[in-house]
């Protein structure tokens, strides 16, 4: 599978290692679609059953300018009367530009006192603008040392949010379990991991608060059910990370049922366009931010081939 081309979970890859893994485990999950429709039963209920007809998703909806309370009071109106209804919702530090704040040392992964300053501002400017009835997640991806680490964590607090995810680099070090000690903030992490033994040291050594596979990078069903089952051993919850197609939120979906302590759902659809419309439903796809788990046989889907065929990549051909 080459850079560039799009995988059986609906999503387009992007040249990364991760290409061998999201084969594998999109292939998994398709053989338990498959096994779902020929005894005629959900793949959750060959999981081992359901803890929840309806799972949880979040978005990445954001203010503009979070140091602006007229943007962020827009964005809160905003994300109240989105049609979905999501109440939960992702995004990253407002920060200075490196490119025209000298104080900015791009080369240590670390933020000044002007910027530390603007993301406990701007969190709670969305926190007093969104109420308590809405959840946030704090979003880095894996670039900050453990002391500034330890400091965001520390400016974001007051606003309660759901998790900080990823602010240090993906693998296990020391430096996450010292940071889930000092932490108040629950820390998230796992989307870059692949398989159990990716997860261990984490499990292991407390080095996270919440885990956050992708199924399609940590090995499919199976493998991600073993790494939650790990986890609940140690009284860690699970969420997922998803940036796919409706297809994989559907498969997700059905994954998450079978998980006793499970949180909530990414996605990047939901929105209203094209991407809701691949499968064919019954009724709306989210609705006051869950998706409802298909009791269909397998994944419960059936594509739409008008809108399938309408928005192939260049190069490929409709193989219904």
């Amino acid at each position: 599978m080459g850079a560039g081309t799009r995988d059986l979970s609906g999503t387009r890859t992007d040249g990364s290692a991760h290409n061998l893994m999201r084969a594998v485990s999109a292939i998994e999950m398709a053989l338990w679609d498959l096994a779902g429709k020929t005894l005629e039963v959900p793949a959750s209920t060959l999981l081992g059953g359901r803890f929840r007809d309806t799972v949880r998703v979040y978005d990445h909806a954001a203010p503009r300018n979070m140091l602006d309370k007229a943007s962020v009071a827009e964005w809160a109106a905003r994300v109240k009367a989105h049609p979905s209804g999501f109440t939960c919702h992702k995004f990253g530090l407002q920060h200075s530009d490196p490119t025209t704040d000298k104080a900015r040392d791009v080369s240590n992964r670390v933020l000044t006192t002007k910027e530390l300053v603007a993301v406990q501002k701007g969190f709670e400017n969305c926190r007093e603008a969104v109420g308590c009835d809405h959840d946030l997640m704090v979003h880095c991806h894996w670039e900050y040392d453990l002391r500034t680490a330890i400091q965001i964590a520390g400016a974001v607090e007051s606003v309660k949010p759901l998790w900080l995810e990823d602010p240090l680099p993906v693998d296990y070090s020391d430096s996450w379990k010292r940071l889930c000690a000092t932490s108040k903030v629950p820390i998230c992490m796992g989307e870059n991991l692949a398989r159990r033994e990716g997860f261990k040291d984490f499990i292991l050594n407390q080095g996270c608060d919440i885990l956050h596979p992708d199924l399609r990078n940590a090995g499919g069903f199976l493998e991600t059910k073993r790494i939650a089952d790990m986890a609940h051993v140690f009284g860690l919850p699970m969420a997922t990370h998803n940036t796919g197609s409706q297809i994989y939120t559907f498969a997700a979906a059905q994954w998450a049922a079978s998980i006793h302590d499970y949180i909530a759902l990414e996605t990047i659809t939901g929105e209203g366009g094209w991407m809701d419309q691949v499968l064919l439903l019954d009724g709306p796809y989210i609705k006051d931010g869950f998706v409802r788990v298909a009791d269909k046989p397998g994944l419960g889907i059936e594509l739409n081939p008008d809108i399938v065929r309408a928005h192939l990549a260049p190069g490929e051909t409709w193989w219904g």
